[in-house]
Order: C-alpha cells, then structure tokens, then sequence
C-alpha cells in the first residue's frame, strides 16, 4: 500500500517512558528508528512526569509503550485524546493470559481505547482484545507481533568475557541465569494489589501460597551455589517486584544468598538480554523471559513442582525440576556434554515452536515494521500544528514539583522524608540517563539489519509487499 508523500512542516512527535532501560525502552526504540528511517519528524523522547510539555509546545502526534499498564501512560493518552492529539501505543505485557484472569485494562478504567491501534502480539491475543473492545472500536485491533524481541535477531550483546571483566569474575568460566518472580510483592508497601491472581478470594491463602514457594526456590538455588563453587549463579529481579517509590525491597528468592563470593544480583543496572547471553542456560520459576532465552539459543529449566495456578503458557516450553539433586543432576550433565537431554525431548520442542507463534507472533525482527506500517497510517492523516491542548491542572502540577524540585533534591535528606522519599525515582529517573548511548546502541544494530535487507530504500518508497509478507498485508 502506497501512502501520501508530506512536503509540508514536520510533525512534532512526542515518546514519554517511565525509565531510560528496560521493557518499554526496548520495544520502543526499534519503532521510533523506523518511523526516523521512514519520515522526517521532530521526534523528542520525554519522562512521564514531562506531561505540561504537551501544553506548552502542541506535539501533533503521542506514542506510548502502553496506555493501560502505568497509570502515567495511562492519563497521557486520555488527555492527548481529549486534547485532539494522535495517540499510538503499543502493547508492554502483550503475552497476557486469555481465559479470563488477566485484568487486561489495567488502569484503563473507562474501558476505551484512546489510541488509534491496539497492536496485538499473537493471533490469540488479537481474538480475544477484539471480543473485549468496545464494539465501535473493534477494527482498532490489528496483530503485528511482540516489538521487544526483534532485538534477539538483529541485536549484539556483550560477551561472557566482557561481562566477567566488567564484574571482576575472570576466574570463572561457567555461568547460569535465574530471572526472577517477584516473590517480594508481598512483602511490599502494595501488598494487598499484588499477585490477586494467586488465590483472588483469600489473601491469607495468597501470601502463604507465596511464601511457600518463595522459600522452596531460595532452598534450591542455595545449594546450588553452596555446592557448585566454580559457577557464577546470575539473578535478575523481576522488573515489577518493587514499585517505583520503594527505596527498599522485602525478601525474595534472590537476596538473601547475596554473600557467596559466585552470586551477582541485578535490580535494573543490566540489560536481561545481556545477562541471558552470557549465561550457559537459564533457569526461572516462572518467567517470559525463557522464549528470550530460546530466541538466543539458550536452554532453559524451571525449578517448579508444577504447580497450578493462573499463567501463561510459555511454562510448557520448558522442563521443570521439583529438587535440588535434580538442579544438580542438569547441572552435571550440562557442564559435561554441553547440553541438557530433556529439553531436547519431542514434546517440548514441538511446544516451543506453537509458543513462538502463540507469544509473540513473528520472529523475523520485523515486529517493529509491523508496528511502522500502522502508525505511518496515523502518521499521514494528521495535519502539522492542529492540536489545542487544553490546561492539565494535574500536568502542571506535577511539571512544577519536578522542575522546582530539582534544585533542592538531595538524596540522602530525601530517604529520610516520608512524602519526599516517594519522588526519589522521579529525580533520578527525570533526564533518561543511559537512553542515549541505548538508542545509539540500538541505530547500530538496525541500520546493518536494514542494510542486509534493503529495507532503508524500501521504507523511503513505502514498498511494504517488498518488506513484509503478503498474508500480512491481506489480513490489514
């Protein structure tokens, strides 16, 4: 499909994200390179708590990770919708369970969508939003896979060798992974919202739940290091275990075995990516991020009795031990052959291939593409300079305490401070440091993509059918 060529002024567009690195930076970043690749725009990356700008220099486009997920996101998209902006979002957790007991709208309480698509992952997630959108909003839907993980085709990560000089840790040479399960919600400020999924009726029943197999992981994993002194253990923690104004975390499965010399512990200060590459395999209680570790050719255990209770499916794509000699056991046989028997059986293999599909739709690298081909659609139908925000009371507000703030913030006074201590995140997180040299990062690794095919020359002349699939473009 060919769109209209724009010689006039430029857009303004405006990206907010809540942190410099992380999911949402990840899946937006390949997007806003192709709509740069595709158009000339005036394109400003912005901290959530920035919402004034948009009163005060008119964008005429707002592109959001998400609008349900954060409520921030969330109030953005309602006012930009209100104020007679484009909205286009993306999907952050587009891997959601559909049967029911996913609270998919988040904080989007009016059950509206305020953004021109809603991008869908997979085919399943596609069926089941259209069958919950507001009727006159159901063709907002459209599938164009998981964004975040085209990087695992087309990016470059560190080097064991560079991750081990980094950290000090030469001497080791074998590395496993865990990611996280955020086990400490519950022993958060937010307890009682966190984890209602586990035992929604009963809460006690909840942190009991919780707590039993928070331990049962920890037991595990502290043999494992007590025992295996020669293998650096990797832990990364759940990226939504802590709020944003936590200034403390309460025990997971992960901290309290901090004090063995073979134990690194990651909050936010490395990239997942990075931490599953030079890992040997990965291993989880629970997590997405194994169909991370197999887009990157990593096999993958979960410690697990197989339990029941509400998640995804991806839990089928991998073997799960219930004991700390089986953990042994692989751990033997991975070191010794370079290779982990079972999950090379028929059966999971077959699940990981259906996972693919089912997770995040393609696995092509160009999810982003397919985002690109429905926001250049929002793009083109806008005209420069025709957005009347109007006065967000709230926006200024908090655009006043932040940009004021900032001359008198002192962290260390700050933490001592109830109401202070909650805008701690906002002060450190405010000027997005580390996303330039990500986004440069990032520029790198698409452009040798572009590169290889073609796709620069193909995005200038809108040559979709060249870049994309036909069947693709059929169901659009």
């Amino acid at each position: 499909m060919k769109f209209m060529s724009r010689n006039s002024k430029k857009l303004k567009v405006f990206c907010f994200l809540d942190k410099a690195l992380g999911r949402d930076t990840e899946i937006m970043l390949p997007v806003l390179h192709g709509l740069e690749t595709a158009v000339a725009c005036e394109l400003q990356i912005l901290f959530i708590w920035d919402i004034y700008k948009i009163e005060i220099e008119k964008p005429d486009l707002i592109i959001l990770p998400n609008a349900k997920g954060h409520h921030m996101y969330f109030e953005i998209a309602k006012y930009a919708y209100q104020s007679d902006i484009k909205v286009f979002a993306l999907e952050s957790e587009g891997n959601f369970r559909t049967d029911g007991s996913f609270p998919y709208w988040g904080y989007n309480k009016d059950q509206f969508f305020y953004q021109d698509w809603v991008t869908a992952w997979s085919p399943r997630t596609l069926k089941y939003i259209k069958n919950i959108a507001p009727a006159e909003q159901k063709d907002k839907v459209v599938l164009t896979g998981a964004t975040g993980f085209d990087r695992y085709v087309f990016g470059k990560f560190i080097s064991k060798n560079e991750f081990l000089k980094k950290y000090n840790k030469e001497k080791y040479s074998k590395i496993i992974g865990y990611a996280g399960w955020a086990f400490g919600k519950i022993h958060s400020a937010h307890k009682k919202e966190a984890l209602t999924h586990i035992f929604p009726d009963d809460i006690q029943k909840r942190y009991e739940w919780v707590e039993k197999y928070r331990l049962f992981v920890r037991n595990i994993l502290k043999q494992a290091i007590e025992n295996n002194p020669d293998v650096l253990f990797l832990f990364k923690r759940h990226p939504k275990e802590a709020f944003e104004s936590d200034l403390s975390e309460g025990p997971n499965e992960m901290n309290e075995l901090l004090n063995y010399d073979n134990v690194l512990y990651f909050r936010q200060d490395e990239q997942i990516h990075d931490l599953i590459n030079v890992s040997d395999f990965w291993m989880g209680f629970e997590t997405t991020t194994a169909l991370e570790a197999w887009m990157l050719g990593k096999q993958t255990i979960l410690i697990n009795d197989d339990t029941d209770f509400p998640r995804n499916n991806l839990h089928i794509g991998s073997p799960k031990i219930s004991s700390y000699p089986k953990l042994q056991e692989i751990i033997n046989e991975y070191y010794k052959k370079q290779d982990i028997e079972i999950f090379n059986q028929p059966e999971f293999k077959k699940n990981r291939e259906l996972l693919v599909s089912d997770t995040i739709g393609y696995a092509d690298g160009k999810n982003h593409l397919r985002v690109l081909y429905f926001l250049l659609k929002t793009f083109d139908s806008i005209e420069p300079g025709h957005s009347q925000p109007k006065l967000n009371l709230r926006a200024l507000r908090l655009y006043f305490l932040m940009h004021m703030g900032k001359y008198f913030y002192n962290k260390s006074i700050f933490e001592k401070l109830p109401y202070f201590r909650k805008t701690i995140y906002v002060f450190e997180s405010m000027y997005l440091s580390g996303l330039k040299e990500r986004r440069k990062e990032v520029r790198s690794d698409i452009d040798n993509f572009y590169k290889k095919h073609h796709i620069k020359e193909k995005l200038k002349a809108r040559d979709w059918e060249s870049i994309l699939s036909l069947n693709f473009l059929k169901q659009t």
